[in-house]
């Protein structure tokens, strides 16, 4: 899929992942001068702010490594008006000595005219979306929907299921084998987040599947009181064989909740104060899969050694809408890929999760 499919001009498509990046390189920027000197870069109180999740993967980053955590952003704060201009253009207004986080800065600023999404492209991203991750039996997913014998049912559902049904290594990052577990969090229709139980799968060799099974999320289909309603899931593959099993698995998960954050950053960017009623939570995961926006967006700032045993963010979305009526029992499968840097020689693994959106109640 490229620019042209979905109807957006590249110049604009260079813009948002220009400005995502600024974004990130600022908030890093305040936590690194909030580390040296907290009184004068204070962080906001949310403890789901981008900053303070920043500053949760520096503490929880082992100490060898920290000195290098702000290696690209440390000089930022020194800056002087000029300079930040020509490195941030119209971003140069942010506060970093605000304790208001700098995405909530960043949104008061205007969007140049010319980088603003006319409201045919804006119309055309949505109904790519809606194709893409639609649970409509005629363009659901990637892979074909699967039913199994259908049961009673209604336009009243209840339950959409979540599952991780198998994990295939195309390539390991170890020579012989790697050792993994999948983390990842889950937003539903309200736009709340949920991180899900690791899942260990153990060691698995090139070409072997392993069978998970697992109903990783419950939605409640009832709660948002509408259709179309739109959830999203992003998972990371993390290899134990390289780091402590504990310590790569919570660095994983906070790079995955900072990742929900871009995608909610990605969608006040895309539509301004005009967010259409119909899957935005989609939309945006369109997005990160076209523009590469995922944990490896923090490759130019952070060392790739602190993740180097943690893949990218994977995300999936889907859309659950009504009529025609999903009978309960009604599958639509996934296949995602997964890829792992910084493995022994430079050796990068490469899975394929296997998911299935399900209607179970």
């Amino acid at each position: 899929m490229n620019y042209q499919e979905l109807g957006i001009p590249e110049a604009k498509a260079e813009f948002m992942k220009t400005r995502l990046k600024q974004m990130l390189e600022l908030t890093l920027a305040k936590v690194a001068a909030h580390i040296k000197s907290p009184a004068t870069y204070p962080l906001p109180s949310n403890p789901k702010s981008a900053e303070r999740l920043m500053l949760n993967l520096y503490q929880r980053s082992p100490k060898h490594k920290q000195s290098s955590f702000f290696d690209k952003v440390e000089t930022v704060t020194t800056l002087n008006p000029t300079q930040m201009q020509q490195r941030f253009g119209d971003l140069a207004a942010v506060d970093l000595k605000s304790d208001k986080a700098c995405f909530e800065q960043i949104r008061a600023i205007q969007i140049p005219e010319t980088y603003r999404f006319t409201e045919l492209e804006k119309n055309k991203l949505t109904g790519t979306a809606e194709k893409k991750f639609s649970g409509k039996l005629n363009i659901g997913s990637k892979l074909a929907a699967q039913k199994t014998p259908p049961q009673p049912t209604g336009l009243n559902p209840r339950t959409l299921s979540l599952f991780v049904d198998s994990v295939k290594c195309i390539k390991t990052q170890d020579v012989f084998k790697d050792e993994i577990s999948i983390t990842g969090f889950t937003i539903d229709a309200l736009g709340q987040s949920n991180v899900f139980q690791r899942i260990n799968v153990g060691k698995i060799k090139k070409e072997e599947t392993k069978q998970i099974g697992i109903d990783i999320k419950d939605f409640d289909l009832r709660a948002a009181g509408v259709f179309p309603q739109s959830f999203l899931v992003g998972f990371v593959v993390t290899d134990k064989d390289l780091a402590s099993e504990e310590q790569v698995a919570e660095n994983a998960i906070v790079v995955a909740i900072i990742g929900a954050v871009i995608f909610e950053i990605g969608l006040s960017m895309l539509f301004l104060s005009a967010i259409p009623a119909l899957a935005p939570l989609a939309i945006v995961a369109l997005l990160t899969m076209l523009l590469g926006i995922g944990i490896y967006t923090f490759g130019f700032l952070i060392p790739v050694a602190i993740l180097s045993d943690s893949s990218g963010l994977v995300p999936d979305s889907f859309i659950f809408n009504i009529p025609p009526v999903i009978p309960i029992g009604t599958a639509f499968s996934r296949q995602l890929n997964a890829e792992l840097e910084g493995g022994i020689m430079g050796l990068k693994g490469n899975y394929k999760l296997n998911i299935r959106w399900e209607r179970t109640a």
